[in-house]
């Protein structure tokens, strides 16, 4: 049975690691949300470069048994020093790492709400059992629209809008004041184009406030026409989730569901998934969506084409001197080669158990080949 995974809604010390650093408060985590929290933002920072903490306000809290497991509520700006189109509104995050200036000191760049009815997995190996949601994964998620995934397009009684999104819309409080600039779509919004091509947040071509608006919403022919998305969907422009019924929780600020299924590379920021379902990667379509915003990325070796599985575990994990290969039945270890985070080749071995006591603290990539081919997990050393 399909549960929607994700409830997004853009107004909506971790991860010292790489190009950004994200600095993160919780309220009413344990140990171990923290660790993966820790763990999801870690990833995400080996992707980003910003000269600006990116900083996340993380709340734990009862959201009821309907169907949402996590909310992103993300600080905005318009019209910033440096903007590229001053006429869109940019997630604060994404400002900042423009502007080279922290624009909102003092707040959050986003609330992220995470609900404590899920039957959650707090593991870090993307393994959830058949009945749970990998925590790892919804958080990366509902951190890819606090950088910028997220539509300011909307339906109400019949009449298609960008950029007229109010604060009467916000379903959860925010920690920070939400100022929306009347009518002006979101940077995400822009590169929205209908399959003529015609970018449907241009009120040129498709006035606020009118039904053909609200029939190219609706119409599940929407796709984002960023140049680095683009490539990284073999030339194509990749799809957009725009059901015939338009919802605020998940129509037009992620990739369409069916396009992109389990299994995919590009899963992540998809609306729905599977109990038991994993991805810990952004996806390359995501990052060049990303870099189309404005964000700079690098492309980091290894976790770029890391598919989660379930032929090896590693425990513990983080880990400390030492941890322990773990395969499935059938499988047999030929060799486990050890990289760090920048792709660099560190040792290779044979053994079920790893010494890792001179290695510095931080995220490894780790490639374990078997007498079946090669799978590739990510280790936290701490």
């Amino acid at each position: 049975m399909k549960k929607i995974l994700y409830v997004l809604l853009l107004w909506l010390p971790f991860g010292t690691m790489g190009q950004s650093t994200f600095t993160v408060t919780t309220n009413g985590t344990t140990i171990q949300m923290d660790n993966a929290i820790d763990y999801a933002t870690d990833i995400w920072s080996q992707y980003l470069n910003s000269t600006i903490p990116i900083k996340v306000n993380v709340i734990f809290t009862d959201l009821g048994d309907g169907g949402t497991n996590g909310v992103c509520l993300s600080n905005i700006r318009n019209d910033f020093t440096g903007a590229p189109n001053p006429t869109v509104t940019y997630n604060t995050s994404l400002a900042n790492a423009i502007s080279g200036t922290e624009l909102n000191a003092g707040e959050f760049d986003m609330d992220i709400y995470m609900n404590s009815s899920t039957n959650w997995y707090f593991g870090l190996d993307g393994s959830p059992s058949g009945a749970q949601f990998d925590f790892v994964t919804v958080f990366m998620h509902e951190i890819a629209h606090g950088l910028g995934g997220v539509s300011f397009a909307k339906v109400e009684n019949g009449l298609g809008s960008f950029g007229m999104i109010t604060v009467s819309d916000i379903p959860l409080p925010t920690s920070f004041t939400v100022n929306f600039e009347p009518g002006a779509p979101t940077v995400w919004d822009n590169f929205l184009v209908n399959g003529l091509g015609q970018n449907i947040a241009d009120s040129s071509i498709f006035p606020n406030q009118t039904t053909a608006l609200a029939a190219e919403i609706q119409s599940n022919d929407i796709y984002f026409s960023g140049t680095n998305a683009k490539a990284a969907n073999g030339g194509e422009n990749p799809k957009i989730y725009a059901p015939a019924v338009w919802t605020l929780s998940s129509s037009m600020h992620h990739f369409d569901e069916d396009t992109f299924p389990v299994g995919s590379d590009n899963e992540l920021f998809t609306p729905f998934s599977n109990p038991s379902d994993a991805i810990q990667i952004p996806g390359p379509i995501l990052l060049g969506a990303l870099k189309d915003l404005g964000w700079s990325i690098n492309e980091v070796l290894g976790l770029d084409k890391h598919v989660i599985n379930q032929t090896a575990r590693l425990y513990p994990n983080p880990a400390k001197d030492y941890f322990n290969i773990y395969l499935d039945s059938g499988l047999e270890l030929k060799q486990v080669n050890l990289y760090n985070i920048q792709g660099q080749y560190i040792f290779s071995i044979k053994s079920h158990k790893v010494d890792i006591q001179n290695l510095q603290s931080g995220m490894y990539v780790m490639e374990i080949e078997t007498n079946q081919g090669m799978t590739t997990k990510k280790l936290v050393v701490k």
